[in-house]
């Protein structure tokens, strides 16, 4: 009796923590692109930080189905600072293609790494797409980076 119980409790402890493991970080945004007939899911896996690097992870999906899907067209991320007249930028990002632990590419994941906010406060983080004949879609996120706190 004492075996199976205890036996119990330790595939209930992995099921939990399975679970807990997979556990998805709260979505973030959610962007529409009517012309590339996506949908972006917006997930920080790191951040938004001022002063370190960000890290955002896009889950593309198809806007009919909601099931996940892949973009066609060339994606540029750009986070912008605004506050009044004044405009901050960041370095370059690098976006990559997500892959899983065989070296597969997941469809429609992508992470946007390199994202430097210089300081804390209201962002626009521009997702530009251009399309095969030129034309740019653009969207834009807003995103709040909360203030670091020194010890």
């Amino acid at each position: 009796m004492k075996t199976t119980l205890k036996s119990i409790l330790l595939i209930l402890i992995g099921t939990l923590a399975g679970i807990q493991s997979h556990a998805q970080t709260p979505l973030a945004g959610h962007l529409s692109f009517v012309q590339e007939g996506v949908h972006a899911h917006l997930y920080w896996e790191k951040g938004p930080i001022a002063n370190d690097e960000s890290i955002l992870r896009i889950e593309f999906m198809n806007a009919s189905t909601h099931q996940a899907g892949d973009i066609h067209s060339a994606l540029d991320v750009v986070p912008r600072m605004q506050m009044g007249s004044m405009e901050h930028g960041t370095s370059p990002v690098t976006i990559e293609k997500i892959k899983d632990q065989n070296e597969n590419e997941l469809l429609g994941q992508y992470r946007v790494s390199k994202i430097f906010f210089v300081m804390s406060g209201p962002w626009k983080v521009k997702f530009n797409f251009t399309h095969s004949d030129q034309t740019i879609e653009t969207q834009i996120w807003n995103v709040q980076v909360p203030a670091t706190v020194s010890n």
